[in-house]
């Protein structure tokens, strides 16, 4: 199924769209499988926008089946020796997008997160400007509120059946 990067990307971006969209409960066998896959993929060789969506998912994922925690030291890859993030990761601005709206997902203690915030939230104001649309409205709705925090996390969900929340009332904002 995942023969190569963009194989795995294109899964990603799928598991994510039905994410999104609400829907994945009714796919969660094929959820499950993927994510799986994902889970055990090398993402030494991927970049900037994939290794956050990749955290993303398996974080939301994890944390909410398993009781467990996808660790954020995947994000230590963009580092370079003084400890600070790559210069050279200024000018994707969807991977910046990218780990912007995944580093919200930190939990208490996690300062690679914090730090990746702040780099993000930082270089994506100073680009705001020159960005076109649709990304230039995702850039500032993500300034506003990151996209984390307009969808309301499965992880609320309690699964006692008198407090079970519906699918209508998960959607975003």
């Amino acid at each position: 199924m995942m023969e190569d990067n963009k194989d795995l990307l294109q899964v990603m971006q799928l598991l994510d769209a039905i994410r999104l969209l609400g829907v994945d409960y009714q796919f969660e066998k094929e959820k499950s499988e993927a994510l799986s896959k994902v889970y055990d993929a090398d993402f030494n060789n991927h970049g900037l926008y994939e290794v956050p969506l990749q955290f993303r998912l398996l974080r939301q994922h994890i944390s909410c089946h398993h009781h467990l925690v996808h660790n954020a030291v995947v994000f230590n890859k963009f580092k370079d020796e003084q400890g600070s993030f790559m210069s050279s990761l200024r000018g994707d601005v969807k991977a910046l997008l990218s780990q912007y709206n995944e580093a919200y997902l930190r939990i208490h203690g996690e300062t690679i997160l914090e730090e990746a915030i702040t780099f993000a939230r930082n270089r994506l104001t100073s680009v705001i400007s020159d960005l076109k649309p649709p990304l230039s409205m995702a850039v500032s709705l993500a300034l506003e509120t990151s996209l984390c925090r307009r969808m309301r996390s499965c992880c609320q969900e309690n699964t006692s059946p008198s407090t079970k929340r519906t699918q209508h009332e998960m959607m975003p904002y």
